[in-house]
């Protein structure tokens, strides 16, 4: 419930501080002044938006091969496959189980 309490403070008050300066330009700004910037507003909006547009972009593709790489590194064969095989040979045969390999039957030691 904090979590939730946290984001709703943080968007509200975003939103509210938004509808107050907002308000406050349209109070005290006159609108000859206000009337003359509506047409670079709108390139300026534009190249916001293709600048937001390119970067979504490219966010999307380095996470989708981010996302790719483990798959493609499964396919093929492990690095290190003959260490589980060799590796209990490493203890004297003594300290050895023998449910440890269960392949000695087979295995030529």
């Amino acid at each position: 419930m904090q979590l939730f309490s946290a984001g709703l403070f943080y968007i509200g008050g975003s939103v509210l501080l938004a509808l107050l300066g907002m308000w406050l330009v349209r109070r005290f700004a006159p609108y000859e002044v206000m009337e003359g910037h509506k047409e670079i507003a709108g390139f300026i909006y534009g190249v916001l938006g293709t600048i937001y547009a390119v970067i979504l972009g490219f966010s999307v593709v380095v996470l989708w091969e981010q996302f790719m790489m483990p798959r493609s590194s499964l396919t093929g064969k492990p690095p290190n496959s003959p260490t589980f095989i060799v590796w209990p040979k490493a203890f004297p045969r003594t300290s050895r189980l023998p449910s440890a390999y269960p392949w000695k039957n087979t295995a030529s030691w």
